[in-house]
Parts: structure tokens; sequence; C-alpha cells
């Protein structure tokens, strides 16, 4: 029995598919999976053709993006067993629970494992620092409701970074053009891709990040991250010229806050934790397009009351007092401006630009 061939309808367009398949196969010198590859082209030529929304393909193709960088970060240690550890980040160090996972993560590492964890600290901090770099991964990788200046993120926690990146990506006016894993690789991408701030590690496998601060001098604004903050650190990153410092558990939507007021020429590190975070609340908003800009005090209630599930039109009227021809009225327009074609899309994409969140 032969199975149908998973392809488009124009025969022009699968055979311009299958000769870009045929050609990148030739030229990366790789033939398996080939025919893989060809179906997700014709997929996504699909969702073309289907009228999906903008913000269905931004979705799919983030996705796509996330499982690629994943795959990389992984592929080196294929054949390494891993385990995960994770617990509260509360946990003190030096408490029984912390110091359990930190001899935990040592033995098994001795065993011949890996340790995954969050890259936060309590008990995950415990598990990496039992682990140690080399046989560690510490994911951090948030939803943009839990939390446009470019950046480079320089930090050796190959997880840490690369979902610190993808995070980063999703916000409406943040843009990575770099992920480095040392100092000199950070003044070298810094050479051919400038960038408005830089988001350092303090730790790095070649010194520290406070030291490559200190070379960049003028060139990017840094802010420096580290696992075990301190007042001593802090103080070194400010003498450097780090303009911000914070914890790796810092929250997504404080360090975006921090990204955007520091390229908006704010010194953070300057400043004692409160009158920082005071600072941050006129930075959490990301700068939107002018579409989404352009939002009514109206319609961003009306996308409040989307995210939280409330779509029904005589719902929607109820809540607000408004008429359903009223509510109509303002749907229609909330799906121009965000170029959206229903009630579902428009929620998610104002949860993705922060203009509502879902609770």
């Amino acid at each position: 029995m032969s199975s149908r061939r998973y392809q488009l309808q124009d025969p022009e367009l699968n055979q311009s598919v299958e000769d870009l398949v045929e050609r990148a196969s030739e030229l990366y010198g790789v033939q398996a999976g080939a025919d893989f590859v060809r179906q997700i082209l014709v997929t996504g030529l699909r969702l073309l053709h289907d009228g999906a929304a903008p913000s269905d393909l931004r979705l799919t193709n983030n996705a796509l993006k996330e499982l690629r960088h994943a795959f990389r970060v992984f592929s080196p240690y294929a054949h390494h067993r891993k385990v995960a550890v994770f617990g509260s980040s509360r946990t003190e160090e030096g408490s029984p629970d912390w110091e359990q996972a930190r001899l935990f993560a040592e033995k098994i590492v001795r065993a011949g494992w890996m340790v995954i964890t969050g890259a936060g600290g309590g008990i995950m901090a415990a598990a990496q620092g039992g682990a140690g770099r080399e046989a560690s991964f510490g994911v951090n990788i948030r939803l943009p409701f839990e939390q446009a200046a470019n950046e480079v993120i320089a930090d050796d926690h190959k997880l840490f970074a690369e979902g610190l990146s993808q995070a980063l990506n999703i916000l409406p006016d943040t843009r990575v053009v770099g992920v480095v894993d040392s100092g000199p690789a950070l003044e070298k991408a810094l050479m051919s891709q400038p960038a408005e701030v830089c988001i350092v590690d303090i730790e790095m496998p070649d010194g520290d990040g406070i030291t490559t601060i200190s070379e960049l001098g003028m060139r990017s604004k840094a802010i420096v991250v580290s696992m075990h903050a301190s007042d001593e650190q802090k103080a070194r990153a400010a003498k450097a010229g780090a303009k911000g410092f914070f914890s790796k558990a810092v929250p997504l939507t404080t360090l975006a806050a921090a990204v955007r007021a520091v390229a908006d020429g704010k010194n953070l590190v300057e400043l004692n934790d409160e009158d920082r975070d005071e600072l941050l609340e006129s930075y959490r908003e990301a700068q939107l397009d002018p579409g989404a800009a352009s939002l009514t005090q109206r319609e961003r209630e009306i996308l409040q009351l989307l995210a939280v599930g409330v779509s029904a039109t005589d719902e929607l009227a109820d809540r607000l007092y408004i008429s359903q021809k009223t509510v109509k009225n303002h749907l229609a327009s909330i799906f121009q401006k965000l170029a959206v074609n229903d009630r579902t899309q428009a929620a998610i994409e104002a949860i993705r630009l922060g203009i509502a969140r879902p609770t």
C-alpha cells in the first residue's frame, strides 16, 4: 500500500521546494532527514495558503526557532545521561535541603550523569554548584507575560543564555543580536555587531565578567547578572562601569525594564533596590508599534477581559456597561490595530505585548 505524498497543490511550487531542499542538502553535505525538511517547508507554505493570522505565524516561527536552539545546545551532550533537579528558589544556602541537593548533584555527576536545573537560587543553585559548570544546564525560559534596545548576552551557562535570548526576543521592543560564552568572544561580537546593552555574567570561563566590562569602556552599556549576587560584587560591577546589577533569579519583566532603562541612559547600579525598582516601573511597558500603541483605554479593557476568558459579546457588554454593538465596534478596531482575525488571537497578542495578563 502506498501513502499519499505530503505536498502542495501547485506543481511548480512543489518543484521549487524539491529543488531548494536538494540544493541545500548538497551544499551542507547532509541527506538524512531531507524529506522532513521538505515537509516543514510545505507546512509553512500551507499556513500561508490558509491565511493564518500573523500572531499564529509568529508563534509557529518562534516555536521552531526555540526547538532548533535547544537541539543545538543539547546535541554535544546527546550521549550523556541527565537528571533534572528542581525545587524552591527560596531555600536558604546551607540548610539541610540545600546541602542535600548540592551533595546529590555532586555524587550523580561523579557517577557519569549531567544535571539540569532552573537557573535560579535555592535548590537550583545548590544543584548547579554541586554539579559544576561543565556538567550542568541552567534552564531559565519564561513566558513574556511573566515577564527597542539591541543587546548581546555573554554567559557561559548554556541554557540560561539561550533561554534568556529567546524570551527577550519575544518582546516587541527588544532584539538580541548575539549570544557568546566568554569575554573575548563578547569583544569580538561587538566589533561586528554593535549593541546598546550587554547582559554579562559575572562568572566567565576565562575570567570574570566585571573585568570584561571594564575593558569594554564606552562601546556598550553593561548589565551584570550573577548566580550569587552580593553587595561586594555589586560594588565591583559599579566600579567597572556597569549600569545595572541583578541576580539570575530576576523576573524577565524586571530585566527587560532594566534593558530599556539602561538603553535610555539610566544608571541603575548606583541606586538602592527600592529606588531602582521605583524607577523601573516607568520602563515595564514595551514600546509598541503604532497600531498597538494607538489602542484606546476601552479597547485595552476589552483585551484584558479577553485574556482572562471573557469573550462572549453579551458578557463583555455587561462587564463594561456598554451596548453589544459598541463591543463589536471596539473589537473590529482591535483586530485591525493588532493585525489579528479573531478574539482568541487578539487575547494572545495582547498577552505577548504585555497589554493584558491572563490572571
